[in-house]
């Protein structure tokens, strides 16, 4: 799969995370409290700390916990998000998610509240099917995304039953970005055109991995049989 090639988890217990509720896309943030909107032990962190027996789960203001999430500035630093992968929580599967939306902002962390910080990313499933069991893991879904940001915002936009009233549930949620695989040193490889190789049916294709002469990393999925055949690759 590509992303468990070019992926790597970017959140980890420890990073800064703020539980929300009743937040829409490109809206302001509204923090959520414990008692109120989430029970004690239920909290955002839990979603990130790399566990499968925690669980975070959001009432919101309507017991939904429709438009809840989080939002996190990973300690990592600015990366790019390019999938997520979410774990199902430990009671009913009506609490699932299934549907939500991403946004990403370089501002600092005390103006994430502010809607006008968040710029959108992208509206997707979860990846979670609808008779998952408990504690399972969902498929990885891949977020088409190439700019890099300091802090992420998720939002809960349809769950498995959205008449139920027992909030939005889910053990983890992982965020896996994108990381730039390098050559065991000195070898280098540099030249890399898009769009300039060729698979086995003559179809074009872009090659994983950093594209040195746009600078950029390219995310394309290569078939295993795929070659180059330009000679534009070279090692120095």
């Amino acid at each position: 799969m590509l992303l468990e090639r070019t992926g790597r988890v970017l959140t980890s217990a420890g990073d800064r995370i703020q539980g929300i509720h009743d937040t829409i896309l490109g809206g302001v943030s509204k923090e959520s409290v414990e008692g109120t909107h989430y029970l004690e032990g239920y909290e955002a962190s839990n979603a990130i700390d790399g566990k499968d027996d925690t669980k975070y789960r959001n009432f919101g203001h309507d017991w939904t916990g429709l438009k809840s999430g989080f939002y996190v500035t990973p300690e990592k630093g600015a990366s790019i998000l390019i999938g997520i992968q979410f774990t199902t929580g430990g009671k009913s599967s009506k609490r699932d998610p299934m549907k939500c939306t991403l946004e990403g902002s370089n501002r600092e962390w005390r103006k994430l509240t502010k809607g006008s910080s968040w710029i959108n990313i992208a509206t997707c499933s979860t990846g979670i099917k609808k008779n998952s069991g408990r504690g399972k893991r969902g498929l990885v879904v891949r977020i088409p995304n190439a700019i890099s940001y300091t802090s992420y915002r998720l939002l809960i936009t349809e769950k498995n039953d959205n008449l139920d009233l027992h909030g939005v549930e889910y053990s983890r949620c992982t965020f896996l970005k994108y990381f730039y695989p390098t050559p065991p040193s000195p070898v280098r490889l540099v030249g890399a055109a898009q769009g300039t190789d060729y698979d086995d049916d003559n179809e074009s294709l872009d090659c994983i991995g950093w594209n040195v002469d746009a600078k950029i990393p390219d995310f394309s999925l290569i078939p295993e049989h795929a070659h180059d055949d330009d000679d534009k690759w070279h090692i120095e």
